[in-house]
């Protein structure tokens, strides 16, 4: 019975916790690398020289450094969009993944343990709705697996607005 309460509750708070491990996830796999940082640092460098010559004196060069910079900002560009672009790949097959995983646990969960009570009270304890939160058990005065991931989810979504600003 134990193991069937942390197992549910678990499978309850997957989906709404899930949005922090993707982050974490998905901020170790697509992080940047030394090469964009290396890029970054010289067209720092290659602004630094553009800054420091004349236009009008020394055309040629400024001209040659400014369609250098063009380019790396352009490479650098590509990069960035292919990383977010690869970023927001990785965080939707990794949320719908676990939501699907999630729900087909909890289906399995739900169809072997129906008529297994959760959580069990004092005859009476429960009287207004014992009936209803014992439904496919039987048993009065205690909570069976559906009424408890029912209880369990609309729990946590109300938390979870509450919390919001």
């Amino acid at each position: 019975m134990l193991i069937l309460f942390l197992l549910a509750t678990i499978s309850c708070l997957i989906d709404p916790f899930a949005a922090f491990i993707i982050k974490f996830i998905t901020g170790w796999c697509c992080k940047e690398t030394d090469e964009d940082q290396e890029m970054k640092k010289q067209l720092i460098s290659l602004r630094k020289d553009m800054s420091s010559l004349s236009m009008v004196d020394e055309f040629s060069k400024y001209a040659k450094i400014q369609r250098k910079c063009n380019k790396l900002q352009d490479v650098i560009k590509e990069k960035l969009s292919a990383r977010s672009t690869s970023r927001m790949k990785l965080k939707m097959s990794l949320t719908y993944g676990i939501r699907i995983l999630n729900g087909i646990f909890t289906t399995i969960l739900v169809f072997s343990y129906r008529s297994e009570p959760v959580v069990i009270f004092p005859t009476g304890y429960l009287w207004p709705v014992e009936s209803f939160l014992s439904w496919p058990t039987g048993i009065k005065g205690c909570i069976s697996l559906p009424s408890w991931i029912i209880l369990m989810r609309l729990s946590v979504q109300s938390l979870l607005k509450a919390s919001e600003p």
